[in-house]
């Protein structure tokens, strides 16, 4: 990244998939209803798909397109359900990163690469230029690479042996205006490398050389945008950046733009976190931090100049879903030291508490909840078998005491609630979706419960 600090070593993070409260009298009044509001959800992990709390109206609105590699990591409503923010790969090959973030309309259209834009279907309707780059590989163990520069249609496959040099040519590649500098990106699988000084300014039917472009050393691995959030306003997204920075962008960003770090850079330089959950009513961040013992979810300013204050001790985290109100928090988190299992767990700040919610049996997984814009249900995806290849997830709901755990969808994950109605939903379709399902006995896990949670909350005050 251009403007990323390279002297900082990421830690690899895990991946997978990828008690009762009660909401004031006059908070539910402030919230909107969650009648009419809408879910949306990644299936198969190529696909955006809306559906009704009570299971009807299921729909897609949109799909990485077939024979197109690459896959949908996380999606959420803007506030005011006009938009649809998503994380996706189907254009690593045509992006300085692996996955960038886009905005849609809830019926589909108006499709908008976010970061890094323009999307790669919009670069021919620029004026285009011709860029060269030296290519040297420095390294014994690779020999191929998908060499790109910014504002070409796709990669190039280059062959570079060990200790060699190639001189690769792109005849057609936007120009994305006078003085933006187009960078130079080498790519094996989910390792890539560049170099700030490595660009060109793209010229108008002319030649550029952008420079030569050593690749050596470890790379970047996993470099883009995953795990994204709203503002309260709807102006800025939240992101984990790569294996472990937390980063941010606006709406409103230019071509080419990355956004900037999501806490002020001397202190988000030093911190490695994931899972950034904004407050849906203040400029605060939830976020998983790492680089601490023990691991912990923090609460910081966006901002702001320190790491935030520590909420919980928490090692890996599988997904945190505010409260409408902004009291406190579901998470998902390992039931035991050996993370066998995952389980949800609500906290409520003011009170310092910890309610546990669920009980998995080693082997399953809840991940990924989002609650009701009126407190009532939570959404969440289940992995019944952690171990299974594929993985068969489930998106389930729950009332938000843990009680009448039900399928939503077979195949769902990573859902987000719309806070208020869609203002442009899909016209109903003629399918008639599957009846929602009540869980058969054993066959998922057991809601509520006396087992005692295993995180730890210290005293917070707000």
């Amino acid at each position: 990244m251009k403007k990323f600090n390279r002297c900082f070593q990421l830690l690899a993070l895990l991946a997978l998939i990828g008690g009762a409260w009660l909401l004031p009298a006059h908070v539910a009044e402030a919230q909107d209803t969650v009648d009419g509001s809408m879910i949306v959800y990644i299936k198969n992990n190529r696909e955006l798909w809306l559906i009704q709390p009570d299971g009807s109206n299921d729909r897609q609105i949109w799909a990485i397109p077939s024979g197109v590699t690459g896959e949908i990591d996380s999606v959420v409503w803007r506030p005011d359900a006009q938009q649809i923010a998503f994380a996706s790969s189907h254009e690593a090959t045509c992006s300085e990163w692996v996955s960038d973030i886009y905005t849609i309309n809830p019926d589909g259209s108006g499709l908008r690469r976010l970061t890094n834009g323009p999307a790669c279907a919009e670069l021919a309707a620029y004026s285009q230029g011709l860029v060269t780059v030296e290519i040297e590989n420095r390294l014994s163990n690779f020999s191929e690479y998908l060499v790109y520069v910014e504002g070409a249609p796709t990669a190039k496959v280059v062959t570079v042996a060990p200790g060699s040099t190639v001189l690769v040519s792109f005849p057609l590649v936007a120009d994305l205006g006078n003085g933006v500098a187009q960078s130079v990106v080498a790519i094996n699988g989910h390792i890539r490398w560049f170099d700030a000084a490595v660009q060109a300014d793209v010229l108008v039917q002319q030649n550029v050389h952008a420079g030569r472009l050593v690749v050596t050393g470890s790379g970047f691995e996993t470099l883009g945008a995953t795990s994204i959030s709203w503002n309260p306003d709807g102006s800025k997204l939240a992101f984990q950046f790569g294996l472990g920075r937390l980063w941010q962008v606006g709406v409103a960003v230019a071509l080419l733009g990355e956004g900037g770090p999501l806490l002020a850079p001397q202190v988000n330089s030093s911190v490695l976190g994931a899972r950034p959950a904004w407050s849906p009513v203040s400029n605060e961040v939830l976020y998983q931090r790492f680089n601490s013992t023990p691991m912990t979810i923090n609460l910081a300013e966006a901002n702001g100049d320190t790491p935030g204050r520590v909420i919980a001790s928490v090692r890996d985290s599988q997904g945190i879903g505010w409260l409408a109100d902004g009291a406190g928090f579901v998470v998902a988190a390992p039931t035991d030291t050996l993370l066998s299992h995952v389980d949800l767990y609500v906290v409520r700040l003011a009170e310092n508490t910890v309610t546990q919610l669920t009980q998995t049996t080693p082997g399953q997984a809840m991940l990924y909840p989002n609650v009701a814009p009126d407190n009532s249900q939570i959404v969440y995806t289940y992995v019944p078998d952690l171990q299974a290849s594929p993985l068969a997830p489930q998106l389930r709901l729950m009332n938000s005491d843990g009680s009448h755990d039900r399928l939503l969808v077979d195949g769902g994950i990573r859902a987000d609630w719309s806070r208020r109605t869609p203002q442009n939903p899909m016209p109903t379709p003629t399918m008639t979706p599957a009846p929602t399902a009540t869980p058969a006995p054993g066959e998922t896990p057991t809601p509520g419960g006396p087992a005692a949670a295993t995180l730890y909350l210290p005293a917070v005050r707000r």
